[in-house]
Parts: structure tokens; C-alpha cells; sequence
């Protein structure tokens, strides 16, 4: 993968590797995982975000409301 990435990416071959090298060798480990562990986490994560998505969304109309 290296011999690739390092071929793809004009430049890159004065180092022994770069950013984009991390970022698959990080996502073919998240893809070993077990995949009921990865649903999960990212479950929760999506659960999170929507949930302070919410909570901003309240927090502004409240108050627009008292103000206007």
C-alpha cells in the first residue's frame, strides 16, 4: 500500500509517509473491528451530535422568542 500511495502522490516520496497513509491504515483497522461494536459506537456518536443539535436548536428559538 505504501509503494502506491507514494506513487499517487507526486512529492511525498521524501518522507516515509503522509497524511492520507494514516488516515487508510486507520480505516482498514476500524473495518476489522467487529462490526456490532463499530455500529454501536458510531450509533452513539450520530446520537450525540443530533441530540446538541437539538439542544442548539432549542436554546435560539427560545431565545428569539423572548426577544421578539
Amino acid at each position: 500500500m505504501k509503494k502506491v500511495l507514494l506513487q499517487n502522490h507526486p512529492g511525498s516520496e521524501k518522507y516515509s509517509f503522509n497524511g492520507w497513509e494514516i488516515f487508510n491504515s486507520n480505516f482498514e483497522r476500524m473495518i476489522k473491528e467487529n462490526k456490532a461494536m463499530l455500529l454501536c459506537k458510531w450509533g452513539f456518536y450520530l446520537t450525540c451530535v443530533v441530540a446538541v443539535m437539538f439542544v442548539f436548536a432549542a436554546i435560539t428559538s427560545n431565545g428569539l422568542n423572548e426577544r421578539g
